[in-house]
């Protein structure tokens, strides 16, 4: 990412004769310096001696600074407009800067109202720093509040600045995230996300991700990026972020605009590497004990089939953090990480909790007492000739495995695995002809079947299959009535 060495970023540019604001974009990995500002005697705001400390530490980002020597003037010609675009101004900076130092020599004269807001906005957040010089006044409370966040207030100006510092220029690790939907007003509302409007939304994503990844980062995104429809704007998004190097795994809405995405990849000056399902994403992380985890970054969960060794955890997205945990990995979508990205420390974590995890984790719904009755059925053609052995090995399966669905008439189903979805229960006994079911009106066809019985309407075949077990069962076609021994009965 390009900048200019110790770039003082003043809230407005002199274009002729004009005034206007600077633009809000291209100040990741920044200094926001936040504290009361002079109206007047503008040579004696602070933040010259704090530019002139930076700048010895060898900070090499930009100094954004919200004094506005000419704000009286403007707010006398343009009045409460002018008080809002500087506000929105600051607002922006804010959002977009990678530290946030709030100092605050409290004064008679700088009494630092305006401060008191901001930073009971800001102070719990990640990578904000607070601090004030000896003698200033009335600041006693704001320490207590940061005191509560288990943080320190500094009291020099050239400590805080090293920790800002710091924080910015910390060692690379390994992030990951998914599903920020930047610019995406869908998203906002089916998502139900807590923000009063889109742009609310891209602040606080793009803030948390500034003040988490600092400019050495390594970034796994599990798709579903950016609003298609911005996409010409892909550029202006990633100079926003923070990160040396962007794995971006191709989401649902990505993968659309595929070929656009990889030709305006070519034509950013970073590190961006792109996956789609013919080209797999892979990341190992390493344990404090120096054990290696292996990790597949994917977008959808359960759309498709992943081939691996049994030995990969699963990190997925496009589910927004609403069925978090599966049995072979979990869900970094921002929904679920309060739209901030996962550390590698993070993710390990959750990888380690799995092993505690149980049914209450897993289990697709509460359970209670199934609403259910039973009823008896001929069986299909296929089911009827199952030779004895066949249907002794099958009802010796558990009972949850035992479906039975709805057959439409009497063709030769084959025996497969039965897909869950148009299951109306669970086979209690299998004999001549007859198959008994455990209906479960909690299941969407196990309702229907209910009031198709209360509507009287006849249902005369059944056909029983095994879930998550295909059944193949060897016999000779052309005599049904041959016997069959267990051992050509296989699983699957």
């Amino acid at each position: 990412m390009e900048h200019i060495e110790g770039t003082y970023v003043l809230p407005y540019n002199k274009i002729d004769t004009d005034i206007v604001f600077t633009p809000a974009h291209r100040m990741a990995s920044s200094i926001f310096l936040a504290g009361p500002c002079p109206r007047e005697n503008y040579g004696e705001d602070w933040r010259f001696e704090a530019a002139d400390i930076l700048r010895r530490l060898g900070f090499k980002g930009n100094i954004i600074s919200p004094t506005n020597d000419q704000f009286m003037t403007m707010r006398s010609n343009y009045g409460l407009d002018m008080l809002r675009q500087q506000t929105e101004w600051e607002r922006y900076m804010m959002h977009m800067c990678s530290a946030l130092v709030f100092w605050v020599p409290r004064s008679e004269k700088w009494p630092a109202m305006t401060t008191n807001v901001e930073y009971g906005e800001w102070y719990k957040k990640e990578g904000v720093f607070f601090g004030y010089p000896e003698g200033a006044i009335k600041n006693e409370y704001l320490e207590l509040k940061l005191q509560e966040q288990h943080k320190t207030a500094y009291h020099t100006l050239e400590d805080i600045l090293k920790a800002a510092m710091e924080h910015i220029y910390r060692p690379a690790d390994t992030y990951f995230t998914a599903d920020t939907h930047f610019g995406q007003e869908r998203t906002l509302q089916l998502s139900r996300r807590p923000f009063v409007d889109v742009e609310e939304m891209d602040l606080e994503m793009i803030s948390n991700w500034n003040k988490k990844i600092p400019e050495s980062g390594i970034v796994y995104h599990a798709g579903d990026l950016i609003d298609p429809a911005q996409l010409d704007d892909l550029s202006v998004w990633l100079s926003n972020l923070n990160f040396a190097e962007l794995h971006w795994v191709l989401g649902n809405y990505d993968r659309k605009h595929k070929d656009k995405i990889i030709e305006l990849v070519k034509t950013i000056d970073r590190k961006i590497f792109i996956y789609d399902l013919d080209k797999p994403c892979y990341v190992t992380l390493k344990k404090e004990d120096g054990t290696e985890v292996k990790f597949r970054v994917i977008h959808e969960p359960a759309d498709f089939e992943y081939q691996d060794d049994a030995d990969i955890t699963y990190l997925f997205g496009h589910i927004h953090g609403r069925s978090f945990a599966k049995r072979n990995g979990f869900d970094i979508a921002c929904d679920y990480s309060n739209y901030t990205p996962l550390s590698s420390g993070q993710v390990l974590w959750f990888k380690n909790a799995m092993q505690y995890w149980d049914k209450n984790v897993y289990c697709d719904r509460v359970n209670r007492v199934a609403d259910t009755f039973e009823y008896e059925f001929e069986a299909t053609a296929h089911s009827y000739h199952w030779p004895k052995q066949a249907i002794e090995i099958f009802m010796r399966l558990p009972e949850e495995k035992r479906i039975a669905t709805i057959g439409k008439n009497e063709a030769d189903y084959p025996i497969c695995n039965i897909d869950l979805s148009t299951a109306v229960g669970t086979v209690k006994s299998m004999n001549d002809g007859k198959i008994t079911v455990v209906i479960n009106k909690d299941w969407p066809q196990g309702k229907l079947v209910s009031d198709m019985l209360d509507k009287k309407v006849p249902l005369k075949y059944c056909l029983a299959g095994a879930a998550d077990v295909s059944m193949i069962i060897e016999r000779d076609i052309n005599d049904p009535s041959a016997t069959i021994t267990e051992a050509q009965l296989k699983y699957e």
